[in-house]
């Protein structure tokens, strides 16, 4: 086997990203010395059962019948059930594992980068170093700190984890089946929804957007690429039909949502009018750090009680729809591929959390994801 010396640029890249994880990893480290939070023991206190006689069916059984959603979430699961006997006295074991798994996530959003912006017209210096630019803020943005120093957040590290990876294998297999090799290409793509996309289902409910991320993907920096009947028909299998069957199954879902509201202090309207407002808070903590801005508690956000109530419900309104209305005006303009792309990322990351589900309303750990598509244009407008 011949060995292959890598490039001096190579070098200096991995050198670069290195000496970033090392950042990344002093920036959490006195965090990591904390205790458990929020609905960590809820998730976690039948660990302590495994602890005092660990068995088989006790590993499978706390697996198995996990509480934080339908599907249960049992890959998350069993990473943890992997470290029960840190339970319930070292939460800076759980920690460790929340961090390790930040930097892989941070090392796979430096590969996605550099795979989005190969097929753009820059060389591969700048590709680099725009990548490595994106991956720097995503894994030290402070708004950050909510998913990795929250333990039981582990579940939506673990989506982006296998959401990543599905997409990098998505866009190698979408490049080899450009290059004429169609059956490998399509294989490879396929793998990485049947594969990794419902791996990362089963860590958590939000990778069931991944459809959404690859449209994104292919309407933005990968729009140049061959689209022939056959690629067609595996995008309407893997794609259009996923999110069409989503789509019917909340609105399906819409009586029980109902139901869940009555038991609420707000209506379904008042969330989705607070979530406008939530949503343009996100992207203010993302574009402007705020040092005493960040946190978990978020028990005090006052939701909206009509579209006038507080008025800057109707701002938020405003600002969302003139959003994705210069995305879609701009959809086809090369050179504003970063500009569509960050916007659509952005929304398709929230729509689950973020929308009509009565689910709590203001968490920054559903940045996770999402905090890519402010950061590509942030990155992509002061490099022009």
């Amino acid at each position: 086997m011949k060995f292959v010396r890598p490039t001096r640029s190579q070098l200096v890249v991995s050198l670069f990203l290195v000496v970033l994880l090392t950042m990344t990893v002093y920036v959490y480290w006195p965090g990591i010395n904390c205790c458990f939070i929020l609905d960590d023991a809820i998730n976690l206190h039948y660990l302590e059962f495994i602890t005092q006689n660990p068995s088989w069916h006790k590993l499978y059984l706390f697996v198995m019948d996990g509480i934080a959603s339908e599907l249960g979430r049992p890959v998350s699961l069993i990473t943890f059930a992997a470290q029960h006997y840190s339970w319930p006295n070292n939460p800076e074991h759980f920690k460790y594992v929340n961090l390790v798994i930040h930097l892989l996530n941070g090392i796979l959003i430096f590969v996605l980068c550099r795979q989005l912006f190969s097929k753009g017209r820059m060389s591969s210096e700048k590709q680099n170093y725009l990548a490595l630019i994106i991956t720097a803020i995503w894994l030290l943005h402070p708004i950050q700190v909510s998913t990795v120093l929250y333990v039981i957040q582990r579940m939506a590290q673990l989506s982006c984890l296998f959401t990543l990876i599905s997409l990098i294998c998505y866009i190698k297999g979408r490049f080899l089946y450009t290059a004429n090799r169609k059956t490998s290409g399509a294989l490879l793509m396929t793998v990485a929804y049947g594969f990794f996309g419902i791996i990362a289902i089963l860590s958590k409910e939000n990778a069931i957007l991944l459809p959404l991320f690859v449209l994104t993907i292919e309407t933005t920096f990968l729009r140049q690429l061959e689209r022939d009947k056959m690629w067609k028909i595996w995008a309407w299998v893997f794609a259009y039909i996923p999110l069409i069957l989503l789509s019917g199954y909340l609105i399906s879902s819409i009586d029980n949502f109902m139901a869940d509201y009555a038991n609420r202090n707000l209506s379904m309207s008042d969330r989705l009018l607070s979530e406008a407002r939530i949503l343009i808070d996100y992207i203010g903590k993302i574009f402007i750090i705020q040092p005493n801005g960040y946190g978990v508690y978020n028990d005090d956000y006052l939701p909206s009680k009509g579209l006038f109530n507080p008025i800057s419900t109707l701002l938020a309104v405003i600002t969302i729809f003139a959003l994705l209305i210069s995305a879609y005006i701009i959809r086809n303009k090369q050179k504003h591929n970063f500009i569509v792309f960050g916007i659509l990322w952005f929304f398709a990351a929230h729509l689950l959390e973020s929308s009509f589900i009565p689910l709590e309303l203001y968490f920054e750990h559903r940045n996770y994801l999402a905090i890519l598509g402010p950061i590509v244009i942030l990155v992509f407008t002061v490099s022009h």
